[in-house]
Order: C-alpha cells, then structure tokens, then sequence
C-alpha cells in the first residue's frame, strides 16, 4: 500500500519488519515461501528508491529461496515471480546507466 502511493521510505520500513517477523516466525534456516515473498517485495522497494544493489540482492535471495522450496528445474509461479522482479530490477539498471551517460555527453 504505500508503495501504490509513494511512501517508499515507509514501505521499506513495513518490508524490512515483515521480514524480521518471517524470520521469527519461520526461523532463518529453513526456506519458507513468506520469507521468499518478503525479499522479493523488498527487492521491488529498493527498486523504487533507487537502491539496485539491494534489490538485486533481495530479488536473488527471494529466488533461491523459492528454488529450494519448489525446486530448482521445476515451473512454479513463485519462481516466476522471482525472476519477473530480477528481470526489472536489470531493467531499471540499464535504464539508470543510460540516463547517467546521456548526461555525461552534455
């Protein structure tokens, strides 16, 4: 919700919690399909913010997850998922590269 409505900071912060409580909840050892959900959704936030590193690092994390948890050859729109938000995340990559170097040229 408050990713929809541009409250990034707010929306890392309730990200980042719900992560921690997952992990509580969970436990940090074993794969869990809400722990791989909420490092994908982190990934999506840093994304918005302009944080690439982290979100590669949270969308990568959120797909071996979710390759542990249903398997690394099998389909699965978990799997998918994680890799639609790696996909963007190398998108917006691209995208800020081109924007900076477009710049440098004036």
């Amino acid at each position: 919700m408050y990713h929809d409505i541009g409250e990034l900071d707010n929306a890392l912060e309730k990200h980042q919690q719900s992560l921690e409580m997952e992990l509580v909840i969970h436990g940090h050892r074993k794969p869990h399909p809400d722990i791989a959900s909420s490092l994908n959704h982190l990934g999506i936030v840093y994304e918005a913010i302009g944080e690439i590193e982290n979100a590669l690092e949270m969308s990568q994390q959120g797909l071996e997850m979710h390759r542990a948890i249903h398997g690394s050859d099998k389909p699965h729109p978990d799997t998918a998922n994680a890799l639609q938000c790696i996909g963007s995340v190398y998108q917006k990559q691209k995208t800020e590269l081109r924007r900076r170097l477009s710049r440098a040229e004036y």
